[in-house]
């Protein structure tokens, strides 16, 4: 009798056990399953990227182009649009780019004329200045060719861009990074409309990024990097 009711009993775990699982498994289908579609944006040509086929309104555009890089350089838009900057090379093809204390990033997207988006991504290890169309739009610690006025913070960063008459968003991000041996890379920035933005960041965002989204300021400690809070 006793031996029965252990075997019915084992029965009745074993079937709420599959049925959570069911349940668990059916949440997380459902959830990721509506998730925005994230597309490459592929590569700029001369400078240019062109997003314009990509519908922001159901897409979220991953900025994987190779950005042009001025090392060395802290430029502002006013810079690019008088004509005194350098030629441009990629990172990728820099010696020893992890080496390079400060310089600048430039990218123009092409894009619906007129037309509203937001961006979003990590900031550049380990300060960052982002200007959009000749605006200044965020900044994250202090950029500086100088390291003893070079302030470092890092975080995620949002920022709202506005193609112009002709459909153009001119990029120019600058850092500085005094604080340890790697950095000065960009990140892949996502554009997409402020609805999907926030669809992604609720659904890709994960929890453990979320270490950024209220600023973090890298400090070195024993030849290690530890990230401690802002008070």
């Amino acid at each position: 009798m006793n031996g029965r009711k252990r075997g019915s009993g084992e029965i009745i775990q074993w079937l709420l056990f599959t049925l959570i699982l069911c349940a668990v498994t059916a949440v997380w289908f459902i959830f990721y399953s509506a998730a925005p579609e994230v597309h490459d944006s592929g590569e700029a040509t001369d400078g240019v990227l062109d997003i314009r086929n990509y519908d922001t309104d159901r897409q979220v555009v991953r900025i994987t182009s190779e950005w042009e890089f001025y090392p060395d350089r802290l430029y502002t838009p006013e810079d690019f649009a008088e004509g005194k900057t350098v030629a441009p090379v990629k990172r990728i093809e820099t010696e020893h780019p992890d080496s390079v204390r400060f310089g600048t990033y430039h990218l123009t997207l092409r894009t619906v004329p007129d037309s509203y988006a937001v961006m979003a991504g990590y900031s550049i290890d380990y300060g960052t200045d982002i200007y959009v169309n000749g605006n200044r739009v965020r900044s994250v610690g202090t950029v500086s060719s100088d390291p003893s006025k070079a302030v470092p913070r890092v975080n995620y960063v949002t920022f709202p861009v506005h193609a112009d008459g002709s459909g153009k968003i001119e990029l120019v991000v600058r850092y500085s990074n005094f604080v340890h041996n790697e950095g000065g890379a960009i990140h892949n920035f996502v554009y997409t409309s402020t609805a999907m933005m926030d669809e992604y960041r609720s659904r890709i965002f994960l929890p453990a990024e979320r270490l950024y989204t209220e600023g973090r300021e890298p400090v070195p400690a024993g030849g290690l990097l530890c990230v401690v809070c802002l008070s």
